[in-house]
């Protein structure tokens, strides 16, 4: 069933609901999930306009944030190289990585409360004084614990200040191109990935320490996340911050919604990219490092960083450009987590010379950021605009717990007594993407039944309303009806049939 909207005319829906219109046509799940009962109106982003410009300030954030976060490989491979910190293990470097990435999610339940509590833009203004005081911080370090308080705890808090609501944003802009705009918008992490990886490595040798490279990180991300801060803008004009204890409660209470918490869709979600994250992690920080362990230089292994990069600048666009136009959100996410086990598994544990890293590394770039592009866009799809919010900061809140592990169990499970020391984190990081798609299944059988559901009410409808069909027709309905009502049985082979049925999801 489709609903037709004109952007000049007020339309009426089935119910002689007054709505407001738009452009095209939009499947009536799509309608169910944009309508908004407060108002009683259909309103529905415009995918597009603005909402571009508002693609690009996060591209820039994210370019600035975890963009840049991509070149800790290269401090990991000088810090241990050089012996900057006497002392300091690999595994010491990692936690200051896992702090990072920690800090960078778990917080997301305090940046939107604080959001509604100083304001939107002060917020985000916050975190940049925080990311630059973090690098500008730790170029003055001259122990480890000072990487943790500055690398770690500061520029993550700041991730999180500035990322969570500035992503937060795009899907109020977007619907039908939701995962194209996300992916757009993640293009700006293999941006920063591949643009500071290089610089970092050419500034720390042409200074001869990381000191320099760490300020121009700071300076320019700063230049960057202000122009990002001030062009930004929510579709919906935020309400004016209010500075009272009220104000503060009211906001805690929206971000820990109960109704939220009880729904499954939101922990299918939450443990997939939390699990995807891990093999995520381990995958992008140990790349360079796994070609180290197999004798290659300080550049090549900086060069192959750069091309999972430059491979995740292609790649993102493109998954949200599949799974909007052609083959589903929750599809194409299942298909590109399976595809990255395959890669780990048959192709990056078998490679030896440097072409083939190359080339492998290239392919995981393109398929790598499915769960980056995915997880804003899926939980969008299972909320209402309201309960976004609160059903994000919890996915992230789940993450952060789970990712400041990932690099140090990567680290604990090499074994140099082998020819490729890092072929048991290569494994673990492979059975955690196909453990992200065992958890991701059950939802896509859940919308595959309520597809199915909505198909067999008009099924039901157009054999019991029309008296002008003939007995071949009605008969054709009847065993529609039945196919239908086989296919969600609630048994384990109905399960199956559902979570393989051939369907966009």
């Amino acid at each position: 069933m489709k609903v037709m909207t004109n952007s000049e005319t007020p339309a009426k829906d089935e119910d002689g609901v007054s709505v407001h219109s738009h452009a095209k046509s939009v499947d009536q799940d799509t309608v169910t999930r944009v309508f908004t009962s407060v108002t009683g109106k259909l309103e529905l982003p415009p995918d597009g306009g603005y909402g571009w410009v508002c693609c690009f300030c996060a591209g820039i954030i994210l370019f600035s944030t975890w963009g840049s976060n991509s070149a800790f490989g290269v401090y990991l491979s000088y810090y241990l190289d050089n012996d900057i910190f006497p002392g300091a293990s690999a595994m010491d470097f990692a936690w200051v990585a896992g702090i990072l990435v920690c800090m960078g999610q778990i917080l997301s339940p305090v940046a939107l409360i604080l959001e509604r509590f100083i304001g939107f833009k002060m917020t985000m203004s916050l975190a940049i004084v925080l990311h630059t005081s973090g690098y500008i911080l730790a170029s003055f370090a001259t122990k480890l614990w000072h990487l943790y308080v500055c690398q770690g705890v500061l520029v993550g808090s700041a991730y999180t200040l500035i990322c969570v609501p500035a992503l937060t944003v795009v899907p109020e802009w977007f619907l039908k191109r939701r995962a194209l705009a996300s992916g757009l918008v993640c293009t700006g992490t293999g941006l920063g990935g591949l643009f500071y990886s290089l610089t970092v490595n050419a500034m720390i040798k042409a200074t001869g320490n990381q000191r320099w490279s760490l300020r121009f990180v700071g300076i320019s991300t700063a230049f960057c996340m202000i122009i990002g801060v001030i062009f930004i803008r929510k579709r919906t004009p935020p309400m004016d911050p209010k500075f009272k204890l009220k104000t503060l409660n009211k906001a805690r209470k929206a971000m820990f919604n109960p109704q939220v918490f009880k729904t499954k869709k939101l922990w299918y979600v939450s443990f997939w990219f939390a699990i995807s994250l891990v093999g995520y992690t381990i995958t992008l920080f140990s790349y360079a490092s796994a070609a180290r362990a197999l004798g290659y230089s300080q550049k090549q292994a900086s060069d192959l960083t750069a091309v999972i990069n430059a491979a995740q600048t292609v790649g993102r666009p493109l998954i949200g450009v599949v799974a909007d136009k052609w083959v589903g959100r929750i599809n194409y996410t299942i298909i590109l987590n399976m595809t990255t086990m395959v890669l780990i598994l048959a192709f990056w544990m078998q490679c030896h010379s440097f072409a083939a890293l190359m080339v492998c590394g290239i392919l995981l770039g393109l398929f790598l950021g499915a769960g980056n592009v995915m997880n804003p866009v899926l939980t969008a799809d299972a909320f209402e605009p309201s309960e976004f919010g609160c059903a994000w900061a919890t996915l992230n809140l789940m993450v952060g717990i789970f990712a400041v592990f990932s690099e140090p169990i990567a680290l604990a499970l090499r074994d140099y007594s082998l020819s490729n020391p890092y072929h048991s984190s290569q494994i673990f990081a492979a059975m955690m993407f196909l453990a992200g798609v065992l958890i991701l299944s059950p939802l896509r059988e859940y919308k595959t039944a309520k597809v199915i559901k909505s198909r067999r009410q008009e099924t039901w409808e157009e054999l019991t309303q029309l008296n002008d069909k003939t007995d071949r027709e009605r008969e054709e309905l009847s065993q529609r009806l039945k196919n239908y009502d086989n296919m969600l049985q609630r048994t384990p082979r109905g399960f199956l049939k559902r979570l393989v049925y051939p369907i966009k999801v």
